[in-house]
């Protein structure tokens, strides 16, 4: 490369672009008479293929995302250090040879073998993350995808982007991965055998090999990446970078274990902290926690179904706020049990909500974007309030739907039963209630529920039995009461044949 000129202002470096037509024009962002982004526009009319950096200390999200529209190739932030300004522009170089493909045949030959031997040993990081099955040994790894490992220690990292606006990220994803994987080669290769890494989504896969006694050196050396990523990000907004260390292992045959405590320390953040690093271990949620959550679930799902019914929104946000009281008291509580539990609400509630909302295709995209956000969550509480938005948001349009089409008085019988199952309702004293005659309430709570009165109320009475037997130390007999049964045996009948099992094989199971 060679520099053709030299500007100390925007209106010199007009001069300088017609007088020698460069390549690369390295520009401030602030600066006498035009500001960078009116440099870049009106050198670009003058030479509509000349690539542009800026060179900046003003870290204004406004200005970065002006300049990523404006196609700039890449930007370099102040004080510009000599390793980020080489790799800037070597990788400026590689892209304009390959634009223009002016390169010598050996230059061509061996960037495509380095690009060949990159997308090999990175296809098998991918695989191996998919499958997470290791199935070979370091001499084999070296022959088949030619890495270069040597006797010492194996390890798995994750670096893991969090941005709570997954729209900003999106703008800075493709230059924030190059920078975050060329910094975190700078970084390592020297301490190393030998790495690899590999993209997805928001994620970047390391595989590292170094010396037993460089592991100190290892985490330094990843601090460094932190900071760096941080200090680049830091002109889009809120971007955070976590990353989780695996177990350290002398064996690339079980390179799987060493993953499972990358993605377990990674999981840690959303109790703990973000923008951090943090070694990890293989974590299980204890079981009586995970008895706790699933009870939890049970409950949750009750209300879930009872809002849906009568539609009341209060009773969800209520239902919602307990769950993630009680969910937070847990003793024991880990990450993977926060991401476990808001997947299962939301998959529980979109089961449900599948049978108010006949638009399925939206509901699938609905439910893609919503885990695709999540995965973008730095903590657990911002886990729980994109649920309890996505939830709020989806029953509004259900209650508008519902409004439009179910009729009131089939929701105010809903709500009377729910409300005193415990009663001897009759048939005539919920007709009514709905203005209705028997026969005509009967045929149309018939179409609204698929069900006929009766076996709605034997539902519902059913329902609150099975809350009792988990929640409760009352007697079966006492249980028939509280839900309105009179004859013990026809209690249980019923109970058998809407569950499978007699009321205290229930309780055996699942209290």
């Amino acid at each position: 490369m060679e520099v053709v000129g030299v500007a100390h202002n925007s209106l010199e470096a007009l001069d300088v672009v017609k007088a020698h037509m460069p390549d690369i024009l390295l520009t401030d962002i602030r600066m006498p008479g035009y500001d960078g982004l009116e440099l870049i526009t009106r050198a670009r009319d003058i030479k509509s293929d000349l690539d542009f950096v800026i060179i900046s200390g003003y870290r204004n999200f406004e200005y970065a995302k002006k300049a990523i529209q404006f196609q700039v190739q890449d930007y370099i932030l102040k004080p510009v250090r000599k390793d980020d300004l080489c790799a800037v522009l070597q990788k400026m170089r590689t892209k304009y040879l390959n634009r223009t493909r002016q390169t010598a045949l050996e230059a061509e030959n061996v960037q495509r073998l380095r690009n060949d031997t990159d997308l090999l040993r990175s296809g098998y990081i991918n695989e191996f993350i998919a499958k997470k099955e290791a199935r070979y040994m370091p001499r084999e790894l070296n022959e088949k995808y030619h890495f270069h490992f040597e006797p010492g220690v194996f390890q798995l990292l994750i670096a893991k982007t969090d941005c709570l606006d997954v729209d900003q990220y999106n703008n800075a994803a493709e230059v924030l991965s190059e920078k975050l994987i060329l910094t975190m080669r700078k970084n390592l290769e020297k301490e190393c055998f030998d790495t690899q890494f590999a993209l997805s989504e928001s994620r970047v896969y390391g595989l590292i090999n170094y010396r037993a006694d460089a592991r100190g050196q290892i985490r330094k050396s990843l601090k460094i990446v932190l900071d760096d990523f941080h200090a680049h990000a830091s002109v889009f907004g809120e971007i955070t970078l976590t990353i989780g260390i695996g177990e350290p292992l002398t064996d690339t045959m079980d390179l799987a274990r060493s993953l499972s405590s990358a993605e377990s320390a990674l999981t840690r953040r959303l109790l703990e902290n973000t923008g951090v690093l943090i070694e990890g271990e293989p974590c299980e949620a204890a079981p009586e926690s995970h008895q706790i959550t699933l009870q939890l679930m049970s409950s949750l799902k009750n209300s879930v179904y009872f809002s849906l019914e009568t539609l009341d929104k209060a009773q969800l946000k209520t239902a919602l706020s307990e769950y993630r009281e009680r969910f937070f008291a847990i003793e024991g509580l880990t990450g993977y049990m926060a991401i476990s539990a808001v997947n299962s609400i939301h998959e529980s509630f979109f089961t449900l909500v599948s049978v108010y909302f006949k638009r399925r295709e939206w509901l699938d995209s609905r439910k893609e974007r919503f885990f695709r956000v999540a995965d973008m969550c730095p903590s657990a509480d911002a886990l729980f309030d994109l649920l309890s938005r996505e939830l709020y948001d989806i029953f509004e349009m259900i209650l508008d739907e519902r409004q439009k089409a179910d009729a009131k008085p089939m929701r105010l019988a809903k709500r009377y039963i729910h409300e005193n199952y415990a009663s001897q309702i009759t048939l005539n004293k919920i007709a009514e209630i709905t203005g209705f005659n028997p026969t005509y309430f009967s045929t149309l709570f018939k179409q609204e529920t698929g069900k006929n009165y009766l076996e709605y109320l034997s539902e519902v009475r059913i329902g609150k039995a099975c809350d009792y037997l988990k929640d409760t130390n009352k007697t079966v007999a006492a249980i028939c009461e509280e839900v309105g049964y009179s004859d013990l045996k026809h209690f249980s009948k019923n109970f058998k044949k809407y569950t499978g099992l007699s009321p205290n094989e229930y309780r055996r199971l699942f209290a």
